[in-house]
């Protein structure tokens, strides 16, 4: 595997985008390769510092798709 798929495996995996499956098979992984664990460890400490927040739209954008929806598509 090279680099890049295994860095875009380990996001998914640290951002729960995977089945059930393949987090087994991650975990396995990391349990028996030092170099993967190291990898993630660092993607994990990463991702651990970003900002937590959510992006909510304004009250007024919202009032004017649920508006527009009303009278363009129900009609």
């Amino acid at each position: 595997m090279d680099k890049k798929s295994t860095q875009k495996l380990l996001l998914q995996y640290i951002y729960g985008e995977m089945s059930a499956s393949q987090n087994l098979f991650i975990e396995e992984l990391l349990q028996t390769d030092a170099n993967l664990k190291a990898q993630h460890d660092a993607l994990n400490a990463s991702q651990l510092q970003l900002p937590k927040f959510r992006l909510y739209p304004p009250k007024k954008t919202l009032q004017s798709i649920l508006s527009y929806s009303r009278t363009e598509v129900c009609a």
